[in-house]
């Protein structure tokens, strides 16, 4: 992989800390890299949430909003400068609504509800406090390929595997399908044992190393085994460490949080409404059915392999500790 030279937020910065930050250069590149994980994907969002995101967004480049100028045809050839590609997909078109409901239109509905003596520090924070909310805010991300599961006679078969992007912050690890995008699997670090292993081929470049976790679904003893492969376990595997060391060292471990007064902070005569999809978010947090996407070994409470839904099979001392 070619290297890249990026400015970013350190990834071992306590979230408390950043929301007491009020220096304006500093909000710039917070916001800078906040919007830059949206248009990218590594921020997933409901659709309706990057239409306000991308109208903070404008407000913050193009200025207030002029009826003239700032029409839906304005940014219909600029529509992935503001909005992530999933968003950009309009489904209006087979309901037979046309381009009176596309994602441009409803960006320049949106972008003209802001008022326009609103500061740009204050629109800034208003998007950092919608990013807040994600438990992956701030995180490292690392490329990565998980087995997709199969069984029966298309494990006879090639099948490709999917890629992911992990990210890694201070609250867990995150595994991300970037392709829809959506979160596939989140866990706090109380909830995780990892484990690295070296490639089994060192002289094949097609054999990877790999980073395995450990965890369980709520409400079952049957214990989880994911694999997933990558050039980057070996960083993966390191930053995981030192934050859990760090975190170790505290009375109690930090548990992910919901800014209340981030949630909580539209006002009647708030001048930027942003709809925080909290439950959402919360639900994806967790667990979800998305985790059909991987391919899971199970073991039981006696810790003997039951089932794999892919290539992957243990032995009863092979697991991560």
């Amino acid at each position: 992989d070619e290297p890249v030279l990026t400015l970013q937020r350190n990834v071992f910065l306590e979230k408390s800390k950043e929301k007491e930050i009020t220096d304006l250069k500093l909000l710039k590149m917070l916001f800078a890299e906040a919007k830059g994980n949206v248009l990218d994907g590594r921020y997933p969002c409901e659709t309706e949430d990057c239409m306000v995101l991308g109208a903070i967004q404008a407000r913050l480049e193009l200025g207030p909003y002029d009826p003239i100028k700032h029409t839906p045809e304005f940014f219909r050839s600029r529509i992935r400068d503001f909005l992530p590609e999933h968003a950009c997909r309009s489904h209006w078109f087979l309901l037979g609504l046309g381009a009176k409901n596309g994602p441009e239109r409803r960006l320049s509905e949106h972008y003209q509800a802001i008022a326009s003596n609103v500061k740009d520090s204050r629109l800034m924070r208003k998007y950092l406090e919608f990013c807040w909310v994600f438990p992956f805010y701030g995180s490292a991300f690392f490329n990565g390929q998980v087995e997709r599961p199969v069984t029966g006679i298309a494990a006879l078969m090639n099948h490709y595997d999917l890629p992911v992007l992990v990210a890694i912050n201070r609250e867990g690890l995150h595994v991300m399908d970037p392709s829809q995008p959506v979160v596939l699997l989140s866990l706090p670090y109380k909830q995780l044992s990892w484990d690295y292993a070296c490639p089994t081929q060192p002289d094949n470049p097609d054999c990877l190393p790999c980073l395995f976790l450990q965890f369980q679904l709520p409400g079952q003893s049957e214990t989880s085994v994911l694999q997933i492969f990558s050039r980057q376990a070996v960083l993966m595997d390191a930053l995981i460490s030192t934050i859990v060391d760090e975190l170790k060292k505290r009375a109690s471990w930090i548990e992910p949080d919901v800014d209340s007064s981030a949630v909580n902070s539209s006002r009647a005569d708030d001048d930027i409404q942003v709809p925080l999809t909290v439950k959402k978010l919360r639900q994806e947090q967790g667990l979800s059915g998305r985790l059909r996407k991987l391919s899971i070994a199970k073991f039981n409470s006696s810790g003997d392999y039951l089932n794999s839904k892919g290539s992957l099979e243990f032995r009863r001392d092979d697991r991560p500790r």
